[in-house]
């Protein structure tokens, strides 16, 4: 092969590898060219995660918050820099716990909410508010009422977040207390009282040092002597004296 024909075929060669490049980038064009209209955004997603358990966000109220955040996703290109805003949207919100957004290959949009979960409910006169799983200050809604225990009189949000939450925890993991016991009444000394659904109507438990074995002395009372547990001869069970249960009988008419 002379060097002549080995120069032909060279060119040739070269010229076949260029368009070859050109034919890639005219596909690549006609395909991947229109990648940004293709990803515009037709139709948003709200997936409320655990909406079985609680009701506080409703999908519109994802979309009524995108819009005042001006994020709206919808005619829009949406980049994984928009996901992430969505997300600190949503998360702003006073009742999500977590959201998570993604984009899809067609370019929509979609959004999974998680709530907060109370733990219970603190009514102060006119005031309410929950303090949910986390140990924080939760704001009702007038959307959705969840069926909790109901603590009120005086109470300061530290004692609810430390103390209280523990004993209500302490509550909610026994069967027996957490079906007998209904509302929950804290005085001025920071002193509870129990309000019981069957039997004696008032549980008086006193400081809520040691009340692991204020209840024990309360379950045994129940056990040894049902009469008078669950009958209609005592308005109140004093649980705040040591080895000792001190019952109030019901005043004559």
């Amino acid at each position: 092969m002379t060097d002549k024909t080995k120069y032909i075929i060279k060119i040739i060669a070269s010229t076949i590898t260029i368009l070859a490049i050109i034919g890639y980038g005219i596909f690549a064009f006609v395909k991947f060219g229109n990648y940004g209209a293709q990803n515009v955004c037709n139709k948003i997603q709200v997936k409320i995660v655990d909406d079985n358990d609680y009701k506080f966000i409703q999908p519109n109220d994802i979309i009524t918050q995108l819009n005042e955040c001006n994020i709206y996703p919808i005619g829009k290109t949406i980049s994984h820099k928009q996901t992430n805003q969505i997300e600190k949207c949503v998360e702003a919100m006073n009742l999500v716990k977590r959201a998570e957004c993604y984009k899809k290959n067609n370019g929509d949009v979609v959004v999974s909410v998680y709530q907060r979960h109370p733990m219970f409910l603190v009514v102060n006169g006119n005031n309410g508010y929950y303090i949910d799983t986390e140990r924080k200050k939760m704001p009702t809604s007038s959307k959705f009422t969840a069926w909790l225990p109901v603590v009120s009189g005086f109470v300061s949000e530290k004692f609810a977040k430390k103390d209280l939450y523990d004993f209500i925890v302490y509550i909610n993991n026994d069967e027996f207390w957490s079906n007998h016991f209904g509302q929950i009444y804290i005085n001025q000394k920071q002193e509870i009282e129990l309000i019981a659904k069957n039997g004696v109507y008032n549980i008086y438990l006193g400081k809520l040092s040691n009340y692991q074995d204020k209840l024990k002395k309360l379950r045994a009372w129940y056990e040894q002597y049902p009469e008078a547990a669950w009958g209609n001869k005592y308005s109140r069970v004093d649980l705040s004296y040591e080895k000792l249960i001190y019952c109030i009988k019901k005043t004559a008419l």
